[in-house]
């Protein structure tokens, strides 16, 4: 059991239930987000510091960090630097659309965010900060430590593979589409995790990613858009292998 939490008011004991070993990012956010909506961090009250719900969810510390963004982004939660987190409310307008695009075949869901990442890189050439290409600078390497590392795998990879999604979408600045990114990142987290189980599929993601980044460096708005096509074809012709598609192989 998870300790008390401190609160602006009286909250209920905090109960969590461990999630599996491959549990994904989106399991804890729903974990996350039971527990607000009964009451178990009422609105004000300041969640357990993040080893505390490593420890009760048994997840890694990059895991509950996304889903805490997740909530965030989604207005449920407000990350205070040097506090901690607070509970801001039970319920979220994002959460509607996750759950609209946890529904809708994958094929379609790519299809729209096309859109998205495309825009997306258009932007990020122009407003992206020296803080937003460290950021996906690191990403980059971490991605290339985990193809040199045996005993990391497809999980490892799709982590840093959302990660650096979600970098791109933070360097625009665009709070908009930094919530339909999250949103769309996590619908597909599970078709990421397959993608990257394929062989030579992380090789072919990291390089594609490292196009993007030098473009998006380079303020290279074309190169950033084109980069970015040749990653989403590429996601599109492996979920067709995926769903047996004849013309895909």
């Amino acid at each position: 059991m998870l300790p008390d939490v401190p609160t602006a008011g009286k909250s209920r004991q905090a109960e969590l239930t461990p999630v599996r070993k491959r549990g994904l990012v989106d399991e804890v956010v729903q974990r996350l987000e039971r527990g607000i909506r009964n009451g178990i961090f009422g609105v004000g009250t300041k969640l357990p510091p993040e080893p505390q719900l490593q420890a009760q969810l048994g997840v890694g510390r990059t895991t509950v960090r996304e889903a805490v963004k997740v909530l965030a982004h989604a207005g449920m939660l407000e990350v205070k630097q040097g506090d901690g987190t607070y509970v801001r409310a039970k319920t979220s307008t994002s959460r509607e659309l996750l759950e609209r695009l946890s529904r809708a075949h994958p094929q379609d869901v790519l299809a729209v965010r096309r859109g998205l990442d495309l825009e997306m890189a258009r932007i990020s050439t122009r407003a992206r900060t020296d803080e937003d290409i460290n950021r996906m600078s690191d990403l980059i390497a971490r991605m290339r430590e985990i193809l040199a590392a045996p005993d990391l795998g497809a999980n490892e990879f799709a982590q840093a593979d959302a990660e650096f999604r979600f970098a791109i979408a933070a360097s625009t600045h665009n709070p908009v589409l930094v919530d339909l990114s999250t949103s769309f990142s996590i619908a597909l987290r599970r078709l990421s995790e397959q993608l990257a189980a394929m062989p030579g599929a992380t090789e072919m993601c990291a390089a594609l990613h490292e196009r993007t980044f030098h473009a998006i460096n380079n303020r290279d708005t074309l190169g950033a858009q084109e980069a970015t096509t040749q990653y989403l074809d590429w996601i599109a012709s492996k979920l067709s292998e995926l769903e047996g598609d004849p013309a895909a192989t």
